[in-house]
């Protein structure tokens, strides 16, 4: 198995890895994927908008698929 954590990723890898995430409840990782996108190309017009979406559609989850996903409720109204 490899080991990606050190390597940078293209961000539209970085986006697919956040849609992947978020696919599968897994909304603490699809955040974090999401921080490294805008860590990566901070400037990048299109990331203010795919983040604001992100958190859009997380809005809509219960409070139990959120924590089950480890983004509970107060994190996602924080990001």
């Amino acid at each position: 198995m490899t080991c990606l954590e050190n390597s940078v990723l293209p961000l539209k890898t970085l986006a697919l890895l956040v849609q992947h995430y978020e696919r599968l409840g897994e909304f603490g990782k699809a955040e974090d994927a999401l921080f490294t996108m805008i860590e990566t190309e901070p400037k990048h017009s299109g990331l203010l908008d795919f983040g604001i979406a992100f958190y859009h559609r997380l809005q809509t989850k219960s409070d139990a698929s959120l924590i089950t996903g480890n983004l509970p409720r107060s994190e996602l109204e924080a990001g």
